[in-house]
């Protein structure tokens, strides 16, 4: 992924100004990166690590990985699950081969990743027309967010840090008119790693709409094309895990609480989500024991904060379409870690590392 990047940074600056350019972007996003995490590397394995990378069995040969795709994520454990994460899996498997089964490497490893995912950042900034010191402001934040914590320190979350980066390098391809054909392959290669890559065919038809101006037919046929790409994946997936991907919003709510719990249970985790990055001044490892959902009133107004945004960026689409875009791609990659199509944990922060991609678009 990196050498892609690097060649999307490449055609963005041109042969003649490439160096001088693009090299100091790219060296303020990559110390970034290390002032922000380099100290992650310290320290055990904990919570979920435990069982699944430094407990199992599977990430011992190479000879494994082809297993990895017939299997969920905790295979070999008494817990049930429907997280099929194979690719992200098999990046255990190779680090392990390479640098040894210690905490230390799996952590720089990770922190590799989320450099490259930022460097997709600072090209998908450039493809959206942002000018270098902007687009640079934009990585950079990406870059060091706090709330990437839990994403980089915890080497299963390691998902979340492929997906977006993949998600950043799909939509920078998009944007600059490459061929279907890339955007596409990112999608497939994506879903192998965690299922909120799911939700790139609508982000691709609002980069179409919003920001390249295109005709409704023509950002519905390139997401079609790029959403029929993943079919493999979510097949094999259904295979695998004797379910469909995602279940329909009515199966959901109808299986759970009334509409107005499941209301609450979206809209106000997402409200926290949008505090989260905006002002992360309030960081938790775990917001599941204590976690109170707004009703009444409170919840009348969260759900006022999400029209008006929605909204908002539905107005701006002709003044504004980079903001119209970014905020309404901040819903969107939100949507598979809510209840609304899943059963996830009310809140977590590694769920925000995707939709803080948008941040950065409205940063820079």
């Amino acid at each position: 992924m990196a050498g892609v990047i690097v060649a999307q940074m490449s055609s963005a600056a041109g042969p003649p100004v490439w160096r001088a350019r693009t090299a100091w972007p790219v060296l303020c996003v990559l110390l970034g990166v290390l002032a922000a995490f380099a100290n992650a590397p310290g320290g055990a394995f904990v919570y979920d690590d435990v069982p699944l990378v430094r407990d199992n069995p599977d990430l011992d040969a190479l000879g494994n990985v082809p297993r990895l795709f017939l299997q969920h994520a905790w295979h070999g454990t008494d817990q049930p699950s429907h997280l099929y994460r194979p690719l992200a899996m098999t990046t255990h498997v190779l680090e392990r081969a390479l640098f040894g089964p210690g905490p230390a490497a799996s952590r720089w490893v990770s922190i590799a990743c989320h450099a490259a995912t930022s460097l997709a950042v600072l090209a998908l900034l450039w493809a959206l027309g942002l000018a270098r010191g902007a687009a640079t402001v934009g990585a950079v934040l990406f870059a060091v967010h706090p709330v990437h914590t839990e994403a980089i320190d915890l080497s299963f979350n390691r998902s979340e840090v492929l997906v977006a980066g993949l998600y950043a390098l799909a939509l920078a391809r998009h944007a600059r008119g490459a061929p279907l054909w890339q955007p596409a392959l990112c999608f497939l290669v994506g879903l192998f790693c965690r299922e909120s890559m799911a939700t790139l065919p609508i982000a691709v038809a609002l980069l179409s709409s919003l920001v390249l101006r295109a005709a409704p037919l023509r950002a519905l046929r390139a997401a079609a094309l790029v959403g029929i790409s993943g079919v493999p994946a979510l097949a094999l997936r259904h295979h695998v895990l004797s379910a469909e991907g995602f279940a329909s919003a009515g199966a959901v709510i109808a299986a759970g609480p009334s509409a107005v719990d499941r209301l609450a249970q979206l809209a106000t985790p997402l409200a926290d989500a949008l505090r989260l990055l905006v002002a992360p001044a309030s960081l938790r490892a775990d917001y599941a024991g204590d976690y109170v959902v707004a009703h009444g009133a409170r919840l009348g107004l969260l759900l006022a904060l999400h029209v008006a945004l929605i909204g908002g960026a539905i107005a701006l689409r002709r003044r504004a379409p980079r903001a119209a875009f970014a905020i309404l791609l901040f819903y969107v990659a939100m949507l598979p870690s809510t209840k609304l199509f899943a059963d996830p944990a009310i809140l977590a922060e590694r769920f925000l590392y995707l939709p803080s991609v948008a941040l950065a678009i409205l940063a820079g």
